[in-house]
């Protein structure tokens, strides 16, 4: 035993117990006035333990005693901690409630600043960044047909999906969503129709996304095919699945529905399942689908053996394209799927005329990028707006906390020489920017709660995406994470600083709140940042005004629309009975007092619905026609007039061309004009359109100014215009122009339809201006948020400014005081002061003029009818900047130019 006391391992684990004990109390380090370790070993020796056997104890007994000293010393000094960290709190609460006005400066900008970018980070997340609750969604996709060696996208026809199912069923799934068409859905027949937009896909679809119902269930390929009766041979009425909007709107959100009958255009239908509330199946506008369908239903008839009518020259009723989203088999890329698809194109350019002629390939693109790839401009630039919001609030909470710290130098290094060290003073300052950021973060997330249904209110149809209004857990998250790091990074590692200056300089002045540099490019990069915001709402200021100022074709103004379903199947039925029902409504409509032209077409322009098909020029072969594409547009004799859309040669239809079909005859466009007739007059000539699944051809008869279809930024395409007789389409809208104020015609309108057939399904009555406005509604929208950001930033580079400029004066106090003792005078100094000030807007001016015409730049597609580089708006720009800066620069010049002498030379 000796020998083990004496050893090596002896003394190793002598050396380790006494560290041990080094750290418990006096009382436990002794038993009997002997060191514990002693008498461990003296009683291990007596009882003749082993060396082992004595290695082992000991080791057992020095793990013990190390713990229970650890955990000592680890108590001792939380509780010194805890106590000191109380006290701190309690003190960095008395002192910013001794300066409520920096306390609100600083809470405010944290508030605006952080709520802003939560708000507007929430719309983004939700629209762009959030992928939508499908399984597996970076695996589905849209499938696309496109003339190759261009980027114009056309949809796919429903017999080409079968197509693609056969020969890449190795590499993908497919389902087919055909357009959105209106209906008309109530509970029992006559508790009143109500419009719902009804969507037909394959019976796949719901379970190609991986999405079940929140009540009931989904389709399954078994709900597909018609099936019939046994008993009488009639086909079973249609399963639905309904939206939750819908559920909720029109049946109260009754679970007893689901099972039971209701009357979808008239006709009966049976709702198998409710879709979930956050189900979000968003669609590009090329589709026709740019409001989510609210009723689905199964197509009927396998894809198959759906009536191509030589792929695209269908009627607009009979229009067989739609969306068709696919899913990638385990394991496969989408580069992988698109070599496969390479090779289904090639076979159908083979196969069918359609393809060969017009060179059609397939092309597959991500679902959700692609269904969002037209909000991203705008919302990306919001997002980069909001952005450089934070980083104006991150440096003007860094200038306040900057500048209140110089003025807290006497008070730290009085603390300072009475024995207060670094760390005391850092973790002071510490406790009172984490109190700051705190209550800042809280005020942010009732300005985020607050502007979230504000902003969803006023947030257009087409960037609404999945957001809600409503602040999320991860914008919550990002809300507390930004606030409480900008005060981190911008309030702490100045007070971090500061407490190191003080510490090393006990006279506290010099060198406290950071540099001068620093300071110096805080406030330039404030003025940059302001500039930039400013420059981005005065581009697209004018771009609304631009929009607003374009020609679209057709009067704007005194005019009411409203639109009409007829997809009662039982009802009707023949394009004349249709015919004479619209000629029905006009009559009486137009019989209203102030009234002066009623008349309708298949879809009003803007819509984002279109009807495009190919034609034949004079003498071209059919085998050609597909070179050539134009809108198409069914109307009456009255909605030219109805429009104003002006008449430039030959004429309008004839009252007598809406009920009857005696001959085919066309109005086109100048744009159509000027390619069937470089020069001379095009009526008269006979040109070639597909109609009804055949090619046919019609006389000019009119041509009338060009209108824009598609959109008020786009001239689009060449149209052609077809009496309304010859392709009677069930959905429909009208348009009423007045002498009078067009929105009180609405429940005139609405009175008179319904004496003619109370159970045709009215929606969408809005004046026709007001239809208008909404085309430019994104860009209004962006205007007032980032015209809300810009005020934020021109606000804080004013205060910045302001408080740079102060601080410098009031560090040059002394030197001030004696340069007007020698003899310089009030308005000497005046302009020095001011020139200071000037001389960092002057630079913040230049380095955002180059940021800004890079950063809008690169968001060229946002804008239209103005230029970047236009003179007049850089100098109101700049000019606006400039006069905030002169305005934060001259207050503390004044007051340094107001300065005593004798009083500055006595300030220390």
């Amino acid at each position: 035993m000796s020998e083990l006391r004496g050893g090596a391992g002896g003394r190793l684990l002598r050396a380790t117990l006494r560290l041990a004990l080094s750290t418990w109390p006096a009382h436990r380090r002794r038993r009997d006035g002997r060191p514990l370790v002693d008498a461990f070993l003296d009683a291990a020796s007596d009882a003749g333990w082993g060396p082992f056997r004595l290695s082992g104890e000991v080791a057992v007994e020095c793990a013990v005693l190390l713990w229970a000293g650890v955990g000592m010393r680890a108590r001792h000094l939380f509780d010194s901690w805890g106590r000191d960290l109380t006290s701190d709190v309690r003190l960095a609460v008395r002192g910013l409630a001794r300066s409520p006005g920096f306390t609100a400066a600083v809470v405010t900008t944290l508030a605006l600043g952080v709520g802003a970018n939560a708000t507007v980070f929430e719309l983004v997340d939700r629209t762009l960044f959030r992928a939508p609750g499908f399984t597996e969604p970076d695996r589905l996709f849209f499938a696309w047909n496109s003339i190759r060696g261009s980027d114009v996208r056309e949809r796919v026809a429903a017999p080409d999906v079968a197509v693609f199912r056969d020969g890449a069923s190795d590499v993908a799934e497919f389902a087919f969503v055909n357009r959105a068409t209106d209906g008309a859905l109530e509970r029992v027949q006559g508790d009143g129709a109500e419009h719902v937009s009804v969507g037909a896909a394959s019976a796949n679809l719901f379970q190609l996304l991986g999405t079940d119902a929140s009540v009931g269930r989904v389709f399954t390929p078994a709900d597909g095919p018609i099936s019939r009766n046994a008993q009488d041979g009639a086909p079973t009425p249609p399963v639905v699945v309904l939206s939750d909007a819908v559920w909720q709107r029109i049946f109260g959100g009754d679970r007893a529905l689901v099972g039971a009958s209701v009357r979808l255009n008239g006709q009966p239908a049976r709702v198998i399942g409710v879709l979930p509330p956050d189900f979000r199946l968003a669609f590009p506008p090329e589709t026709g689908l740019s409001s989510p369908p609210e009723v689905w239903v199964p197509l009927r008839t396998p894809l198959d053996e759906v009536r191509r009518a030589d792929g695209r020259r269908v009627d607009q009723d009979s229009d067989n394209t739609g969306a068709v989203i696919g899913r990638l088999a385990p394991g496969l890329t989408l580069a992988r799927a698109s070599e496969r698809m390479d090779q289904v194109g090639a076979r159908l350019r083979a196969r069918l005329p359609e393809y060969r002629e017009a060179d059609l390939e397939i092309f597959l693109r991500p679902l959700h990028h692609d269904a969002t790839a037209h909000t991203r401009p705008l919302l990306g630039a919001l997002l980069a707006g909001v952005a450089l919001v934070l980083l104006v609030t991150c440096l003007n909470l860094s200038t306040l906390l900057r500048a209140r710290a110089a003025r807290r130098a006497p008070e730290l290094a009085v603390r300072v020489a009475l024995g207060a060290g670094r760390s005391r003073i850092a973790r002071r300052l510490a406790v009172e920017g984490l109190a700051l950021g705190l209550l800042g973060v809280l005020c942010a997330l009732v300005v985020a709660r607050l502007a979230g249904p504000f902003l969803q209110s006023a947030l257009p149809s087409s960037l609404a995406g999945g957001a809600t209004g409503e602040l999320g857990l991860r914008s919550f998250v990002a809300l507390a994470s930004v606030g409480l790091a900008a005060t981190m990074a911008f309030g702490l590692l100045p007070a971090l600083r500061t407490s190191s200056t003080v510490t090393r300089d006990a006279a506290g002045m010099r060198g406290v709140g950071g540099t001068r540099r620093g300071r110096d490019g805080l406030v330039i990069v404030q003025v940059s940042v302001s500039l930039i915001l400013l420059l981005g709402v005065g581009l697209l200021s004018r771009t609304a005004a631009a929009l607003r100022s374009v020609d679209p074709g057709f009067g704007v103004e005194q005019a009411l629309t409203f639109s009409l379903s007829l997809r009662s199947p039982g009802a009707y039925r023949s394009p004349g009975d249709r015919a004479r029902l619209m000629r029905s409504i006009e009559s009486s409509v137009g019989e209203i007092s102030g009234v002066t032209a009623v008349g309708l077409t298949g879809h009003l322009p803007l819509s984002g619905r279109h009807w495009t098909q190919p034609y034949g020029l004079p003498g071209q072969p059919v085998s050609e026609w597909a070179r050539n594409r134009a809108d198409f547009r069914t109307v009456t004799s009255g909605y030219f007039p109805a429009m104003e859309v002006e008449i430039l040669e030959g004429r309008g239809f004839q009252p007598d061309e809406d009920l009857h079909e005696e001959r085919r005859v066309v109005v086109v466009d100048e744009s159509f004009a000027r390619r069937v007739s470089a020069t001379g007059s095009a009526v008269g000539a006979v040109v070639g359109i597909p109609l009804d699944g055949s090619e046919i051809s019609a006389e000019i008869v009119g041509v009338v100014r060009h209108v824009r279809h598609a959109s008020l930024s786009v001239d689009g395409r060449e149209t052609v215009f077809v009496p309304y007789r010859q392709e009677a389409s069930r959905e429909v809208s009208f348009v009423v122009r007045t002498r009078g104020e067009p929105g009180v015609l609405a429940p005139l309108v609405r009175s008179t339809v319904r004496e003619i057939d109370p159970t045709l399904a009215l929606y969408g009555f809005e004046t026709l201006e007001a239809y208008v406005e909404a085309q430019i509604a994104p860009v209004r929208f962006g205007v007032s948020v980032l015209g809300a950001f810009s005020l934020l930033a021109l606000l804080a580079a004013w205060t910045g400014l302001y408080g740079v400029v102060a601080l410098e004066v009031t560090s040059r106090t002394r030197d001030i005081g004696l340069r007007m003792a020698v003899g310089a005078t009030r308005v000497a100094v005046l302009r020095s002061v001011l020139a200071f000030g000037l001389r960092l807007g002057a630079i913040g001016l230049v380095v955002g003029g180059f940021a800004g015409f890079a950063l809008w730049g690169a968001l060229r597609s946002l804008l239209y009818g103005v230029e970047i580089l236009d003179p007049l708006h850089w100098l109101a720009v700049t000019g606006t900047v400039g006069v905030t800066v002169v305005l934060a620069s001259l207050a503390p010049a004044l007051r340094a130019a107001r300065l005593d002498p004798t009083e500055a030379l006595r300030a220390d």
